[in-house]
């Protein structure tokens, strides 16, 4: 069985949503980050980034779109946009 197929097929109540999520880090010189692709039924992706082991957690997300790469990408040029000392 194909789980990348077979998730999209699970009936889930009225009003309720089933998203499959990926974890990644990213790891650059002024820190690590942990960064989630969230996949919707439908196709459809964002990305959402914090600070691993922060004092302070910072959200950086994308907005929703049909291609993973663009989501994880616009993540990471937030965090390097936004990151301290920049």
């Amino acid at each position: 069985m194909d789980a990348r197929i077979s998730w999209k097929s699970v009936e889930v109540p009225e009003g309720a949503s089933l998203l499959r999520k990926e974890r990644f880090t990213y790891q650059a010189e002024h820190g690590e980050y942990d960064i989630e692709l969230f996949e919707t039924p439908s196709g459809e992706y964002y990305a959402v980034g914090t600070p691993h082991l922060a004092d302070k957690i910072v959200v950086f997300g994308s907005p929703v779109v049909a291609d993973p790469a663009l989501a994880l990408q616009t993540v990471i040029d937030k965090i390097e946009r936004e990151r301290p000392g920049s």
